[in-house]
């Protein structure tokens, strides 16, 4: 007759056995195995498959149509086959023709995760504040008959950010904004500028951006193409952080993130639903930009820290979906540290 101890370590290697084998034990169709939680292992089993074949199968299911999961999955096919063509295309292009350092696809200058964070973290302090960024604008340089060069950087705020502010001014509208610039060989330089603009003032924004790109075009006609306006009505918070994502889709993708508990990391292209896009050989001073009023120094006169920055990166909470004003996680967060500091 065994003791309890027999009957101890039987349970553990039954538990070790199932935990080595790689599908913990069960497949789908045969006999559920049963496990008691008296050790450390049987608990861990337990936690990690379920006490039945029901909880587990339910579990499975819901993890597998968890609409973020199955983002991030489809995100990732998408750039393993761009990736895939991008190496083909290479291949040929080494085998027919001669590569030299202009190639955008060369040396590309990836976004980093400090700017990542930083731009996340003005968006998400302007939301707390009531701003969702709802317009999108696209500058197309080479279009436009400007080159891209160094001084690009300062053309984009001689010939536009500084009238537009001036605009803003005028209109009594706060002006925030960020932008990302990016380089390919279709259209060459190209600026994505992401803006809040109340509701009632959108009309009045298109054709301020009308006027200012036929005054900074140098061709006799600009091409439609040259510039482009994206701005619904609706403070639509979730468009709004769709957008953000994309501006940032160039990020290193070999780039981590440290998380809060100061041991794991995470890719900081996880945090991004679009897939990885080689953002070129950008020439300008900077990579990327954002407005005074909702950057880091803003931001820390303000004592306000987004999760980001906090080390937190649930997709499920990073970009809320409430509309305007947004009491959000982060800005609740926010406001109870700021009282516990008073």
């Amino acid at each position: 007759m065994k003791n309890d101890d027999d009957n101890f370590n039987a349970e553990c290697d039954k538990v070790r056995a199932l935990m080595e084998s790689g599908d913990m034990g069960y497949r789908y169709g045969e006999h559920y195995p049963s496990v008691g939680g008296c050790t450390l292992a049987g608990q861990i089993w337990l936690a990690a498959m379920g006490s039945t074949r029901r909880i587990h199968e339910e579990a499975g299911a819901h993890s597998a149509t968890d609409p973020w999961r199955v983002r991030i999955y489809e995100n990732k096919i998408r750039a393993a086959r761009k990736r895939r063509r991008m190496r083909e295309l290479d291949a040929r292009k080494y085998g027919v023709s001669e590569i030299t350092l202009a190639d955008p696809d060369v040396l590309p200058r990836h976004m980093k995760p400090a700017d990542f964070v930083n731009l996340y973290s003005g968006v998400a302090y302007a939301n707390t504040k009531g701003a969702v960024f709802n317009a999108h604008l696209t500058i197309n340089w080479r279009d436009l008959g400007q080159t891209a060069d160094a001084a690009a950087e300062s053309r984009l705020y001689r010939k536009f950010i500084q009238q537009y502010t001036e605009w803003c001014r005028h209109k009594d509208i706060d002006c925030i904004w960020i932008y990302s610039n990016e380089s390919s060989s279709t259209v060459g330089l190209h600026t994505h500028f992401l803006t809040s603009i109340p509701d009632a003032w959108l009309e009045q924004f298109k054709k301020f951006v009308g006027k200012r790109m036929r005054k900074i075009n140098r061709n006799a006609t600009p091409p439609p193409h040259a510039f482009k306006v994206s701005a619904p009505r609706g403070q639509n918070i979730q468009r709004q952080w769709v957008r953000v994502q994309y501006l940032c889709k160039g990020v290193d993708p070999n780039a981590q993130l440290q998380h809060a508990n100061g041991s794991d990391k995470v890719f900081v292209a996880d945090l991004i639903r679009f897939g990885y896009e080689s953002p070129g050989d950008v020439t300008c001073k900077r990579r990327c930009g954002i407005s005074h009023n909702i950057d880091s120094k803003a931001r820390c006169r303000d004592g306000y820290r987004s999760q980001m920055e906090r080390g937190l990166f649930n997709v499920s909470t990073l970009y809320g979906n409430k509309a305007t004003p947004m009491p959000s996680s982060d800005y609740e967060v926010w406001l109870a540290l700021r009282a516990l500091s008073l």
